[in-house]
């Protein structure tokens, strides 16, 4: 199913004055970062490159009411509407717009509530657990005539736009590549390493190097029975090979480490850093800035939302399409399914 196969989307937000109503699902460390977002953008915190009208669009955003099933969430955000029921809330408040920062088991579902009330809907990474659920939550979006996005905020970070422009204008040619993320594992994690950190840059090899043929696990390394640490080897349909390393057995002053090397056909090593929003080519520092689309600083949750809103706003001219595509989504969630079950005897 391609975007152009689509039929076409009656619940699009029209591109007038009144407040476009954002419901947010689930008050963790991630809901709040979704929050202060939400309210920048609805202070006019606009970039230089965002398209068109956007920066006019962004002001219209405005939190209607939030959601979590721990009532002690409502003592931290007492100026909003609090529901503990998520179909209670959709039902009364009538969003535009549904952010889903829940635990990762609970996406599934309450996405699908929200796509079948017609609201357009942004999930947190990963989607879903499971390519079939995210398929089923494509066709419900589809069916109800709404968007549906997941949110792989890597994509955003200033290093990975200039990395994808570089690549795809055919400036770097690129035989081999290595992402490396590491940190102590955070209390508040449930999930696998391979759903919570594996995912970012497995999605960033696809937006570099297009659809993956082949997977293989080169180490993974157990503690208790939790995969703590692993190692994949990728073959694109293009020939390109890199790997993907994640860890949580690191020291505490190791913490966060999100890192790139890539090796040219020409002999260049390339290095970047997503935390530092820094690159470099042979030693030489390239700026991140991309002309007409991304700067050195940012908030990449920010404008990950401000892509989102732009993709359910009504058509217009110079508005480019988001940066991830739902065929990109169903890939890497099948791909994560894979090396699961690679890893699942180990």
């Amino acid at each position: 199913m391609t975007e152009a196969s689509l039929r076409p989307l009656s619940r699009l937000i029209p591109r007038d004055h009144t407040p476009v109503r954002v419901a947010m699902a689930g008050l963790g460390s991630m809901g709040e970062i979704h929050m202060k977002a939400a309210a920048f953008l609805q202070a006019g915190v606009s970039e230089d490159y965002y398209k068109s009208d956007l920066p006019r669009q962004i002001k219209r955003l405005t939190i209607c009411a939030v959601c979590d099933p721990n009532p002690e969430k409502q003592q931290e955000f007492p100026t909003y509407p609090f529901y503990e029921n998520w179909g209670g809330l959709l039902r009364n408040q009538n969003p535009h717009l549904a952010i889903i920062a829940s635990p990762t088991p609970s996406h599934f579902g309450l996405a699908l509530q929200a796509l079948e009330k017609g609201v357009h809907t942004l999930v947190e990474k990963p989607i879903t657990r499971t390519r079939k659920e995210c398929r089923t939550l494509i066709e419900c979006a589809d069916t109800h005539g709404c968007r549906v996005q997941a949110g792989h905020v890597e994509r955003y970070n200033p290093v990975s736009i200039k990395l994808h422009s570089l690549i795809t204008g055919q400036k770097l040619q690129i035989n081999s590549y290595r992402f490396e993320r590491s940190q102590p594992l955070p209390d508040r994690i449930a999930d696998d390493i391979i759903t919570d950190k594996l995912i970012h840059d497995l999605d960033l090899a696809i937006y570099f190097f297009g659809p993956v043929s082949k997977t293989k696990t080169l180490n993974c390394r157990r503690v208790d029975g939790r995969i703590m640490e692993i190692e994949i080897q990728l073959e694109h349909a293009t020939g390109t090979i890199g790997n993907l390393f994640v860890s949580w057995l690191v020291e505490t002053r190791d913490r966060k480490r999100r890192q790139v090397q890539m090796l040219t056909g020409h002999g260049e090593s390339i290095s970047g850093d997503f935390v530092g929003k820094s690159l470099s080519i042979s030693g030489v520092e390239v700026t991140c800035g991309v002309q007409g689309w991304i700067a050195p600083v940012n908030n990449q949750i920010k404008d990950q939302l401000a892509d989102f809103l732009a993709y359910c706003l009504e058509p217009e001219p110079g508005i480019p399409p988001p940066l991830l595509s739902r065929e990109e989504m169903l890939a890497s969630i099948h791909i994560i399914e894979q090396i699961r079950s690679q890893n699942a005897h180990v």
